[in-house]
């Protein structure tokens, strides 16, 4: 199945990463979340049982879209409790 092939390069990605993202390197896993709408194709829960991380994964078109909504995201985290964005 092609989300199990996705998940594990998520995976195998976040494991290599773990450290800065801050997550214990040995336990980490992924999981894919339907996210309906947007620029977005794929996101994904990293975890590592304790801390998780939510990534979203964005075709190269879209970049525009996502650097302007980098330039509100202080915004949204203060007024709406949106998650810290995080550029990787």
């Amino acid at each position: 199945m092609q989300l199990a092939l996705f998940e594990r390069k998520v995976a195998e990605w976040a494991h290599f990463h773990a450290e800065e993202l801050g997550l214990l390197r040995k336990v980490v896993t992924a999981e894919y979340i339907w996210n309906p709408g947007g620029f977005v194709n794929q996101s994904y829960k990293i975890t590592d049982g304790k801390r998780w991380r939510h990534i979203k994964l964005a075709r190269k078109e879209n970049v525009p879209a996502l650097k302007q909504w980098m330039q509100v995201n202080s915004l949204l985290m203060s007024d709406f409790k949106a998650p810290r964005l995080s550029v990787r």
